[in-house]
């Protein structure tokens, strides 16, 4: 009893310090050095209670050394039995692991999907669609280049969407390179008063985030604040060093006629932040901007798990 309690604790300790399924090397590692160091103690618990009840006989002298053959006896038969119980233990802890995680994988996949079919539904919705045309048909009559131009950037954008339907994470240079054309669209719609800056340097363009995260936060911009010539909108994306996180900030130019807003951008970004595991996205708003300071991750974080 003595044995199996000790080990009980000694495994919920090592629970309690390794509580993920990517560190189960490091909770074996912990079980184990607790189940050394019980069975090498548990002989002179043992032989100290038989001294205390006399269990072997009125003959045996009390406190006496006790003997090497009977030390490496009890503590061969403690090191079976206590890895009998750690393999139990561990098996139905990581089982019951591999489910959370297994639902935490379904639940990712329905929320990327519903991040997919908003985003479509979005873009390929009929006010996106006659502003995109309209902007169209106001180039191809004017300005044949522009509207060239405009053409590929409009299935830059539709190709993106439509290879990431499989992927949770995407590069941070993939991200930009939508957004550019992403941006243009919007450019071209607004006569050139809409901007994005860019401000993070090369090097974490290989970090991952999201998809459309960065898409999301512009397209919300543009939908509550006023852009034209007497307005016009910059947002801003740099690079937070001490968080490791893209502040995206735009200035609050709310429009006269009130947009519903159900915040369903945000909240799909922050459910997907929450099952990828990445830290919370953090939301702040001022009288003059609003910001939202967005979480990502070195690729190599992401190698070991399988989403």
């Amino acid at each position: 009893f003595i044995v199996w309690e000790s080990l009980r604790l000694g495994i919920l300790l090592a629970r309690r310090m390794y509580p993920q399924i990517q560190q189960t090397k490091q909770r074996l590692v912990c079980v184990a050095i607790i189940t050394l160091v019980i069975v090498a103690i548990f002989p002179y618990v043992k032989f100290g209670f038989g001294d205390l009840l006399q269990l072997y006989g009125p003959g045996q002298p009390a406190g006496g050394p006790i003997p090497l053959y009977a030390f490496l006896r009890i503590v061969g038969q403690n090191i079976f039995f206590c890895l009998f119980i750690a393999a139990v233990y561990e098996a139905i802890y990581f089982f019951e692991l591999w489910k959370q995680m297994f639902r935490q994988s379904e639940a990712l996949k329905q929320e990327h999907l519903v991040s997919q079919v908003h985003s479509l539904k979005e873009q390929v919705s009929p006010h996106f669609l006659f502003n995109s045309l309209n902007t169209l048909s106001y180039l191809v009559s004017r300005d044949a280049t522009k509207a060239e131009r405009y053409i590929e950037e409009m299935a830059a954008v539709y190709r993106y969407l439509l290879t990431i339907n499989e992927r949770h994470v995407v590069t941070l240079e993939e991200e930009l390179s939508f957004i550019k054309a992403y941006t243009h669209l919007l450019k071209t719609r607004y006569n050139q008063h809409f901007h994005v800056t860019v401000d993070v340097d090369p090097i974490y363009h290989s970090w991952l985030l999201p998809p459309l995260t960065l898409q999301l936060l512009i397209e919300n911009a543009v939908k509550h604040n006023i852009v034209d010539s007497q307005h016009p909108m910059e947002v801003t994306i740099r690079y937070l060093e001490n968080e490791a996180a893209l502040e995206v900030q735009n200035p609050i130019q709310k429009k006269r006629k009130h947009v519903r807003s159900e915040r369903k951008g945000l909240t799909n970004i922050m459910a997907r932040y929450e099952l990828l595991g990445l830290p919370a996205v953090r939301v702040e708003e001022t009288d003059q901007y609003f910001t939202v300071v967005v979480p990502f991750k070195p690729s190599h974080v992401y190698e070991s798990a399988d989403y």
